[in-house]
């Protein structure tokens, strides 16, 4: 018990240092390009690193299932199993990332497609795609990290690479002063993280040093049905977050819009307070499940729903006492409090941090099929109901609409994760 208290606290400590990384680089990126670039070169640059985040989702969620199904093999003793996987999501992986910077390649230099005024912005452009399959590839090492329990330090080593790649980007803006210049900063961070992982794994894990002999193929594509599930949940999440976020500004405009953004952001921050346990709970859901140990798993799981129920509450109860300073200094008093839409996103921000440890554990046993296409059939109802209500929509009324969506993906999670322990 005292080493599962440990490492629970260990991995929550190192999800918290990648939330402040994610913090701090975000706080100080506005000052520091805005000291070289105006206004407008530096929208254009926000513009080209929002791209490759969609190269992100380019393997179609197999990295992640497949991971999870490696921990699994070697939580219930079968290395050699685990590793032809491994070899297999290698494989895979190298496949799309070739296929992805081809294609980019193609339309970026031969389609001779442009983005700002700049000539290094196309190559620029390049280069952030090229690291973004670099941080694909990531996944692989996240594998090893997860399968030889060693999930805080290969955490740390992760998080710690996005850290890198920004300070390889400052320093190309403040070197060259250009698209070019931050995009090779951005690259060669997360080039030498990546070698620096690599080879790491090496001179510790030999036993899954990266190579495609003995892949496993056919384990590879019977996990298809949960890469698609994987993959449908990230659609869901669009739906319920750009997707709401477009119907509301085109609906009630723009000043709504800005209004229901600033209250969502913060309910979800006790989303992203809690994830720092959630995500650690991941490992230990496929440890005991590939130990097929199903009472510790069962045990396990309605203590993790309970402290981070328990969690979402306290960070909700601090939310609350602060809300209405925090609200006024954040948008400098433009946007008006209320305590109605306040308390009513906070609840809608306890119901997301809650479900989403259910999410996680559904997620760990590769059964999240059903839960995708529900979970896609509840967005696409909210969207619904929201434009059928368009003339007598309010911001309070959106606000109910979405908690009510997220209620019942709860409700629906809860169910699915009873019957798949049974």
């Amino acid at each position: 018990m005292a080493t599962l208290r440990k490492r629970l606290l260990s991995g929550a400590g190192v999800n918290l240092y990648g939330q402040i990384i994610t913090i701090l680089t975000q706080l100080a990126s506005l000052p520091i390009f805005l000291s070289i670039w105006s206004v407008e070169e530096y929208g254009v640059w926000l513009l080209m690193t929002s791209i490759p985040a969609y190269i992100l989702m380019s393997d179609c969620g197999f990295i992640a299932v497949a991971m999870n199904r490696v921990c699994v093999l070697v939580g219930a003793g079968k290395e050699n199993d685990a590793r032809s996987l491994y070899r297999a999501q290698i494989a895979l992986t190298t496949i799309i990332c070739l296929f992805v910077a081809s294609v980019s390649a193609i339309i970026i230099f031969i389609l001779d497609f442009k983005i700002g005024n700049s000539l290094d912005g196309g190559v620029a452009l390049y280069l952030l795609i090229l690291a973004a399959l670099i941080h694909v590839y990531s996944g692989i090492f996240d594998t090893v990290f997860r399968a030889c329990n060693i999930y805080t330090k290969g955490t740390f080593f992760l998080e710690s690479s996005r850290l890198i790649e920004w300070v390889g980007a400052v320093a190309g803006v403040y070197c060259y002063k250009s698209y070019l210049g931050a995009a090779a900063g951005w690259l060669c961070g997360r080039t030498l993280a990546a070698i620096g992982m690599y080879i790491y794994i090496l001179q510790k894990y030999s036993l899954y040093k990266p190579g495609f002999s003995k892949a496993n193929w056919q384990e590879m594509w019977l996990l298809k049905k949960d890469a698609y599930a994987w993959m449908m949940m990230k659609v869901g999440d669009s739906l319920n977050i750009q997707g709401m976020s477009i119907l509301v500004g085109n609906i009630l405009g723009p000043a709504a819009l800005t209004y229901f953004n600033a209250y969502r952001t913060m309910a979800r921050c006790i989303l992203q307070g809690t994830s720092a346990l959630t995500h650690a709970f991941w490992p230990e859901f496929s440890r005991l499940a590939g130990e097929s140990n199903t009472d510790a798993l069962a045990s396990f799981f309605r203590k993790s729903k309970l402290i981070t129920f328990a969690s979402a509450l306290t960070l909700a109860a601090g939310l609350l006492l602060i809300s209405k300073p925090l609200l006024f200094y954040w948008s400098h008093g433009k946007i008006e409090f209320s305590w109605h839409t306040m308390l009513l996103i906070v609840v809608y921000g306890v119901i997301c941090a809650y479900w989403y440890t259910i999410r996680i554990y559904l997620m760990t046993q590769n059964r999240l099929f059903q839960m995708s296409n529900l979970y896609n059939v509840i967005a696409v109802t909210t969207v619904s109901i929201s434009l059928l209500l368009s003339d007598q929509l309010t911001l309070n009324l959106i606000i109910i609409v979405i908690l009510v969506a997220e209620a019942v993906s709860a409700i629906a999670a809860s169910i699915l994760s009873r019957v798949s322990n049974e």
